[in-house]
């Protein structure tokens, strides 16, 4: 349970703009709707290999399963971008 307006959207913009980072260098590697808000936001996303759909539709780069190591996909996606 969150505060009206509190999403995580709105907390990768509060933490960008706390480090002084553009949202455009901001990553969000997500699996769930519950991600889409978050992935609006920043200029890199990624969905997990197991993600619903509509989370893969918003995705620009697509990793491997959590339980195949797509996370560690994601991480290395990360530095080279």
């Amino acid at each position: 349970m969150t505060a009206p307006g509190v999403s995580k959207g709105s907390a990768i913009r509060s933490i960008a703009q706390k480090y002084g980072i553009g949202l455009d260098r901001c990553m969000m590697v997500g699996d769930g709707e519950n991600d889409l808000q978050a992935m609006a936001v920043v200029g890199h996303t990624v969905a997990m290999g197991n993600a619903e759909v509509a989370v893969l539709a918003a995705a620009q780069h697509r990793v491997g399963h959590v339980d195949e190591g797509g996370l560690i996909e994601a991480l290395e996606l990360a530095r080279q971008l």
